[in-house]
């Protein structure tokens, strides 16, 4: 046994902490790929912030040299004496270096070419280029069919000798006003671009820039640059370019997660492609420490349950021993002993035991219910012989004063009253029936009394019916009669009205006698309180009580009164047919 509940324990240990463990492995997974995602989206929304920032200043550079009338008119000029020509070389190349200081020196070059041969440098170059150099270019004529556009010469070796051919990317406009007067020049070194995102990527990982044809502009791997994308590389691209700068592509391919970005106003992309690899190293860490405290919990699991084994099974073993002592030799637990397991033989003691206390219980509730029937059996012997007596010697009274036609109807009245009252056949009868009772009642009153009592009597549809314990309202309206209209020594009227609602039925009976106060209540209430010369002696408490011994303590009877006044006692029962 203590071996089975040793191996339960952990087995209940283990499991959940298993699926437990694989369940957290399995969301920190995802929530680790989403927050990598969401950090590298973060990170590439922030170079293209950057990169759309440079964009905008070139844009402005440009417009400064456009509006600039001095430049103009320098390059507008062509009868030029050499002073004159010194002059306007002078004003230009200071105008150009003022308007350099918004880019390093060291990463960006200007030169303007004007119409009229003037040409102007950020640096002393001899061997810059020259307009004619320029004729003949496949962007020459493009530049000058759309003259308000800046063109954008990805990747031109430059205008000036850049030391170790440094890559470059060249930002070419037409200077225009009523006809062209001159060509700007911009050139940044790739390496300005390479700045802006050179601390993001990873030694594995791929950040680069290119443009809508795939030309890379920036790389961080430094090879790569220039170059253009094919194959895979290129459809990926066409295939998953956002169609702006306010969304991000993302996709999983060849153990890659790809990440691409649209640059503002530009045909240029940022792309960002990080191995699958890189997420799992710091998932695999996860792994291992899970692991790691998988194995201490089950270490700890086992030893705790070994214990709670040894705490469980010892007094087992020592009840059943016990139990094992003092079977009987009826005892259905001694047919498995010799071969059961001590779970078995208390299992199979406790079901008898079960049985026997079921047994117990039923014995005591038939008991408690003959009790029950025998109260309310000699409650309904309770008939007073002083009323049957008043009521025959009405009877005979009725005969010597000739009054043959009352006689029937008042032994049909007593007889019926009498077959209901003693008979023990049924407990509970109709509402109908019940009423039926104190209509005779009433009457044999009138023959005994000569007084005329006034029933009205208010019946919901449908509650004719409606079943409840006899002689419920009989006593209600004897007491109305001898303990509230017969003081008052009047023609006494009873109001009678039955209702139902939520499947409870409401019985009101309202007199108008002299009433009582509220010490009265109190003892009709707790006290067995009827007159000596009522038909039945069953007081107002013991129709409480039974209405509460019946259908329970949310049903019963209430009294409210006022001297002077009149009585009503609400009587709540279940509505039961």
């Amino acid at each position: 046994m203590f071996g089975k509940i040793w191996v339960s324990q952990i087995t209940l240990i283990i499991l959940p902490v298993a699926i437990i463990g694989s369940l957290s492995f399995y969301a920190s997974q995802q929530i680790i790929n989403h927050q990598l995602i969401r950090l590298n989206t973060a990170a590439l929304t922030q170079v293209e912030g950057n990169l759309s920032t440079l964009i905008n200043r070139v844009y402005q550079l440009v417009t400064l040299y456009l509006v600039d009338s001095d430049i103009e008119k320098a390059l507008k000029s062509k009868s030029m004496t050499p002073l004159e020509r010194l002059q306007n070389v002078r004003t230009v190349e200071d105008k150009i270096m003022n308007y350099s200081l918004a880019f390093d020196h060291s990463y960006t070059h200007t030169m303007i070419l004007g119409k009229n041969g003037l040409r102007y440098l950020t640096k002393n170059d001899s061997s810059a280029a020259t307009l004619d150099d320029f004729i003949n270019k496949d962007w020459y004529p493009k530049l000058f069919k759309a003259p308000n556009h800046l063109l954008w010469l990805n990747m031109n070796p430059g205008f000036e000798s850049i030391p170790g051919q440094t890559p470059v990317l060249t930002f070419v406009k037409a200077m225009e006003n009523q006809g062209v007067y001159g060509i700007y020049f911009f050139s940044l070194e790739e390496s300005f671009l390479y700045d802006l995102y050179k601390n993001v990527p990873g030694n594995e990982s791929q950040f680069y820039i290119v443009n809508g044809k795939g030309k890379i502009l920036s790389h961080n791997h430094r090879t790569m640059v220039g170059r253009t994308l094919r194959g895979i590389e290129l459809e990926m691209l066409l295939n998953h370019r956002p169609a702006d700068e306010t969304e991000t592509e993302i996709y999983r391919r060849n153990h890659l997660i790809t990440l691409i970005k649209k640059v503002h106003n530009m045909d240029w992309y940022i792309v960002y492609s990080v191995p699958e690899a890189t997420h799992y190293q710091i998932i695999g860490g996860l792994k291992s420490k899970i692991a790691f405290i998988a194995c201490l919990c089950f270490l700890l699991s086992a030893i705790i349950a070994y214990f709670m084994a040894r705490s469980f099974s010892n007094p087992l073993v020592v009840l059943t021993r016990r139990v094992r002592t003092y079977l009987t030799p009826l005892s259905q637990a001694e047919k498995i002993a010799a071969n059961a397991f001590e779970i078995d033989l208390l299992s199979s003691e406790y079901d008898m035991l079960i049985q026997r206390l079921d047994d117990t219980i039923h014995q005591l509730l038939r008991e408690q219910e003959e009790k029950r029937k025998a109260e309310f059996h000699s409650l309904q012997m309770q008939i007073n012989p002083h009323f049957l007596y008043n009521t025959l010697n009405s009877i005979k009274c009725l005969v010597w004063t000739k009054q043959i036609e009352l006689i029937e109807p008042t032994l049909t009245a007593l007889i019926k009253l009498l077959r209901q009252t003693v008979s023990l056949q049924d407990e509970i009868i109709t509402l109908e029936e019940e009423i039926e009772n104190i209509r005779n009642y009433i009457y044999l009153h009138q023959i005994r009394t000569g007084k005329n009592i006034v029933l009205n009597i208010h019946l919901a549809a449908g509650l004719e019916k409606c079943r409840l314990p006899k002689l419920l309202l009989q006593p209600m309206i004897e007491n109305a009669i001898f303990h509230g209209i017969e003081p008052k020594n009047i023609n006494g009227t009873i109001v009678l009205a039955c209702t139902a609602a939520h499947h409870r039925v409401t019985i009101e009976i309202q007199d108008n006698g002299v009433g009582m106060d509220e010490a009265m209540i109190d003892k009709i209430l707790t006290d067995n309180y009827a007159s000596h010369n009522n038909f039945s002696g069953i007081g107002v408490h013991n129709v409480d009580r039974r209405i509460k011994l019946l259908y329970g303590d949310s049903f019963g009877l209430t009294l409210k009164s006022a001297p002077g006044i009149g009585t009503l006692v609400i009587i709540t029962l279940p509505e039961i047919y």
